[in-house]
């Protein structure tokens, strides 16, 4: 009697065990935040993104991701809106690559467009929503360690210089002064800002640009270091910088050449094995500047990588940037890499 007993106590045992481990278990994955960031009573916030020309199927609320990580899925578009009794709206604007900002949208309207790259964003509060709520923000880019940190109230999210996008974004809306959201749903945020530049570069750039002459009123300078061209216009002592590009550098092995040249001879494109280089401009023997990497029919895009030293010696940008250099800088004009 005693023995079975025993073994029905166990089982008995065993069984809540297992119930609560499943329940936790349940509770763990599925809600993953502070009850002081659920929505507030009464104010519903919504949320959708374009991705690749086509709408989210689902509406995204209350800090869940809209967009996807890991995948090279830039966001085109986004809108945003909120329910709510109380006085008052949303407002937000949205910066493409190689864009002005847009206007301020309201109330579910589309901010961006197909076929745009979003880097920056923007969103902020209206009237009595403004003085009772904060809303928060943040954004994962493509590259490594991706999402940012929050942004709130009308600051910028994103980046500029770099040739980052967005891949995703979360928006929550928290009772006044509650405090910034940190881990939600276990996703850190490995850099500690929400939005970041290469100002820095520009002003060191255009300093060193101004004690270097050139003869066509154009001057292409490369800082090897930082992963950066610059483009200016005008003349020393008083050139005007017109484009900063985020490029690639040669490889340990096949480092880029250093060195004061000039542009001999352009090409649309030349192939490098499997590869074709789209908008080649050359400044010293078998170094360009050019596109990433793309396969023989120019189509796809093989290597983009950018921001590292990965080429046989020529300065990789995307395409867009190496017909820019292409089709304004002319040959003879000065170029510096460092």
């Amino acid at each position: 009697m005693l023995t079975w007993t025993k073994r029905i106590s166990t089982a008995i045992l065993t069984a809540l065990m297992f119930v609560s481990f499943i329940s936790f278990g349940v509770s763990a994955s599925s809600v993953d935040v502070s009850a002081k960031f659920t929505a507030p009573a009464g104010v519903t916030l919504s949320y959708r993104s374009l991705i690749k020309k086509k709408w989210e199927k689902k509406t995204k609320s209350q800090g869940q991701t809209s967009g996807t990580t890991g995948k090279s899925k830039k966001l085109e578009a986004i809108k945003i809106w909120i329910k709510s009794d109380t006085e008052g709206g949303i407002e937000y604007r949205t910066r493409a690559r190689k864009k002005a900002w847009g206007a301020y949208k309201t109330g579910g309207q589309v901010s961006g467009g197909k076929g745009q790259r979003l880097e920056r964003i923007e969103i902020k509060l209206t009237g009595e929503l403004a003085e009772k709520y904060d809303i928060y923000y943040r954004v994962h880019l493509n590259f490594k360690n991706g999402w940012l940190d929050w942004a709130k109230n009308g600051e910028t999210a994103g980046n500029a210089d770099y040739a980052y996008y967005i891949e995703a974004i979360q928006i929550i809306l928290t009772e006044k002064d509650a405090g910034t959201p940190g881990e939600l749903y276990g996703m850190k945020s490995p850099r500690n800002t929400a939005y970041f530049t290469a100002q820095s570069v520009r002003d060191a750039m255009t300093a060193k640009a101004q004690g270097y002459s050139s003869s066509t009123g154009w001057l292409v300078l490369t800082d090897t270091s930082k992963f950066f061209t610059a483009v200016f216009s005008g003349s020393q002592g008083n050139w005007k910088l017109e484009r900063l590009i985020y490029c690639s550098v040669g490889k340990k092995s096949s480092k880029t050449k250093k060195g004061k040249y000039s542009i001999k001879k352009k090409k649309k494109y030349f192939y490098y094995g499997k590869y074709r280089c789209k908008w080649a401009s050359k400044y010293k023997g078998a170094y360009y500047y050019h596109s990433v990497l793309y396969n023989k029919s120019g189509k796809k895009v093989l290597d983009g990588r950018l921001g590292k030293a990965v080429s046989h010696g020529c300065i990789r940008m995307e395409s867009g940037d190496a017909k820019y250099i292409y089709k304004n800088v002319p040959k003879k004009s000065t170029v510096v890499v460092y």
